[in-house]
C-alpha cells in the first residue's frame, strides 16, 4: 500500500510553504502588501477545506469553503470593522487574522495526515 495520503499531505504543505513565502517575499521586495493576505487567505481556505473534509465529506468542505467568505461579507462586519473569525476580511498585516489562518492551516494539515480510520471511517467512493 503506497502512502498517498501522506504524500498529499506533503504537496499541500510544499504549496503552503511557497505561496507563504511567495507572498511575504513579493510583499517585502515590491511593497504590494495585499500578496502577505493572499497568502494568508490560501492557508486559512486550505486548512478548512482540508479539516472540513476529514469530518464530513468532499461535497460539505467544497460547498463550506465556497459559502465561507460569503458569510464573512455578509454577517463578520460591524460599524466598518471585520469581527475577530472574519479573518480574510481584515487587512493583510493584522497578527490576530495571520494567526487565526495559521491555526486552520496546521490543524488542516495535520488532519489530512491522519489516516482515515483515525478521522472517520471511509466511505466507499472515497476509498
Amino acid at each position: 500500500m503506497r502512502p498517498v495520503r501522506l504524500w498529499d499531505t506533503g504537496f499541500m504543505t510544499a504549496c503552503t510553504v511557497l505561496t507563504l513565502a511567495g507572498g511575504w517575499l513579493v510583499s517585502a521586495t515590491t511593497g504590494h502588501i495585499p500578496a502577505a493576505g493572499m497568502a494568508r487567505n490560501f492557508l486559512g481556505y486550505l486548512g478548512l477545506a482540508l479539516l472540513l473534509r476529514t469530518f464530513t465529506s468532499l461535497h460539505i468542505a467544497a460547498t463550506s469553503v465556497t459559502l465561507f467568505p460569503i458569510a464573512c461579507a455578509a454577517f463578520g462586519v460591524h460599524h466598518g470593522t471585520p469581527a475577530r473569525w472574519a479573518w480574510p476580511l481584515h487587512e493583510p498585516t493584522p497578527l490576530p487574522a495571520f494567526i487565526a489562518a495559521v491555526a486552520l492551516g496546521m490543524a488542516g494539515l495535520a488532519a489530512a495526515a491522519l489516516p482515515v480510520s483515525a478521522a472517520r471511517p471511509a466511505r466507499p467512493s472515497e476509498q
